[in-house]
């Protein structure tokens, strides 16, 4: 069955992808013609071509010995080998690992040269290609800038080769995707996760960037020094970008499990990716996000940590709401409990939900309270976990309730509010019990900024948030798999010593296409090994559960009564 399966594929039988990719030699022509498919299907080689006849001054000159298609291809085997993108390696799979009939299909004369020789062919071609690709082409990154040297750097950043870039990233990582078996596009639903993970650089880090000189050579690459996480403040600064990604996962998988279901299995896969120095997240999440929304119509749950709940929300909360998402946020402690008030209505939000505003205060504090060590007025002590979870509960009766299928075009979102009949209503000013209010119907909430924010499928710290935020722990583990050296090893910063901005976003897509590969390989070696796997029959007579006697710990040491012995 699994041979089936990637014939489907990738054209050859299972053993023979395992070969392939275990010696690190010559592959099979089906398997090369399949990812020479992804390449072309991805639309990037007549994007480059369109873009090098603009850049040519004229159509004379000789044709280059190693193409843009070939070059990208050549990055895709290296990665998928876990060579990275090194120029030696490039070079040996050109001298060595390719045959006649694949120098055919790259458009490449074969000849006998040696690695040397061919090293510096596959420099001058990927530099030629990242030329074309890069902001930063304007200023060489063979020196340290100064301050003004890296003032006029930024002042020649050019926006449109910056889109270019980005086009041809995640047409890549897009094709990729396009990869996986039509009944695991079925049985996705449509929810992901959404992490940023460092893409590390050789060289030094930028301690002390206000000065304006710059301590690397690549003065692309910012500085990543753990200041937003508590639990490793203690490392060193490291040199390097950000790399943002959006993988598919499943929100309600361990509601389908604690329900006794079979949660719906499929791989998870990375499907829209952005690029940036370290911290600067401002609009690269929501271009990974527009990603995956071109690839898949429709939008689920978006699961991101408090980093991205801190953005900006005409860039990143509202676009996303825009395009169907709701969002699963954690926060931090100051930002926990009552969050913000609707302009003109009754309404207010509590961690992340709309209730109406008539809820007493002790059900809308409570939760900052205990999670910056406050005492409840009411109590004289700090609330203790089990006194928040039966706040949260307790606030139910007075949430409003979605209307509708979410945010429309422009943000605005339909709400019904809840029975009056189904809670007590206290005066919002002094806290006095009131008579029934008469709210009932629909509300629309508008996109307020405040509201937009915070705004979640969940309330923050309820059995069910926890659940669906559980689910984030996929993407630091699909991130973590991408940087594994058993893989793809995109953590390792040897293996990617070219400079600049370009370079090393390309080589981060292409490792994130190699990593894809090996996912949806996984997950259909998975899917056989189940179909083959014998299913045992469950016993028809149920036996009665053997009762043993319960002991007190303290009785079973000898600590009660008379001393043993």
């Amino acid at each position: 069955m699994i041979d089936g399966f990637m014939r489907d594929l990738l054209g050859v039988s299972d053993d023979d992808y395992e070969r392939s990719l275990s010696t690190r030699t010559q592959l099979p022509m089906a398997m090369f013609n399949s990812l020479l498919a992804l390449i072309d299907r991805s639309g990037v080689v007549e994007q480059i071509a369109s873009w090098e006849n603009d850049t040519r001054k004229s159509a004379a000159g000789r044709k280059p010995l190693i193409p843009a298609r070939a070059v990208l291809m050549l990055d895709l085997l290296s990665w998928l080998w876990g060579h990275g993108a090194h120029f030696e390696e490039l070079a040996r799979t050109l001298a060595y690992r390719l045959s006649p009939e694949q120098f055919v299909a790259l458009g490449i004369r074969r000849d006998n040269a040696a690695p040397g020789v061919w090293y510096d062919r596959a420099w001058r071609a990927k530099h030629r290609l990242t030329r074309l690709l890069d902001p930063y082409h304007a200023t060489q990154k063979r020196k340290r800038l100064s301050s003004d040297e890296f003032a006029e750097a930024q002042a020649a950043y050019d926006k449109e080769r910056d889109t270019r870039l980005y086009t041809i990233a995640q047409a890549l990582v897009r094709a990729s995707v396009g990869m996986m078996p039509a009944r695991y596009h079925e049985r996705y639903r449509h929810d992901v996760a959404l992490d940023s993970t460092l893409v590390e650089i050789l060289g030094r880090a930028e301690t002390n960037p206000r000065s304006g000189a710059r301590r690397n050579v690549d003065f692309t690459a910012g500085t990543y020094n753990h200041a937003h996480r508590d639990d490793t403040s203690s490392e060193r600064p490291k040199p390097g970008f950000e790399l943002d990604t959006v993988t598919m996962v499943d929100a309600k998988r361990q509601i389908d499990l604690d329900a006794g279901r079979k949660p719906a299995f499929f791989p998870q896969l990375i499907t829209g990716i952005a690029f940036h120095r370290p911290g600067m997240i401002t609009r690269g999440p929501l271009k990974a996000m527009q990603q995956h929304s071109r690839t898949f119509r429709k939008a689920g749950v978006c699961i991101a940590d408090r980093a991205f709940n801190n953005l900006q929300p005409d860039s990143f909360q509202l676009p996303i709401r825009r395009l169907g998402w709701e969002t699963v946020f954690d926060y931090r402690k100051n930002q926990v409990g009552h969050q913000a008030s609707v302009e003109g209505k009754p309404i207010i939000m509590v961690d992340g939900q709309l209730y109406v505003h008539y809820m007493p205060e002790r059900l809308r504090h409570i939760t900052r309270w205990h999670a910056n060590d406050e005492k409840d007025p009411s109590t004289g002590r700090v609330p203790t976990s089990e006194e928040r979870a039966a706040a949260i509960t307790a606030r139910e009766p007075y949430r409003l309730k979605p209307h509708g299928r979410g945010a429309d075009k422009d943000g605005y979102q339909r709400f019904t509010y809840p029975d009056p009949h189904s809670y007590m209503a206290f005066d919002p000013a002094t806290g006095k019990h009131v008579r029934r209010p008469s709210l009932t119907g629909s509300v629309t909430i508008p996109p307020q900024a405040d509201i937009v924010k915070h705004l979640q499928r969940h309330p923050w710290g309820s059995e069910a948030w926890v659940k669906t935020y559980g689910q984030r722990n996929h993407v630091e583990s699909s991130n973590k798999h991408l940087k594994d050296g058993r893989f793809t090893d995109l953590g390792d910063p040897k293996k990617r010593a070219g400079r600049g901005y370009a370079f090393q976003f390309l080589a981060s897509s292409m490792a994130v296409v190699a990593s894809n590969i090996r996912r949806i390989v996984t997950a259909l070696r998975r899917e056989a090994r189940e179909a083959t796997t014998p299913k045992t029959r469950k016993p028809r007579r149920q036996l009665a559960p053997v009762r043993t006697a319960v002991v007190d710990p303290i009785d079973a040491v000898g600590t009660r009564g008379a001393p043993p012995g």
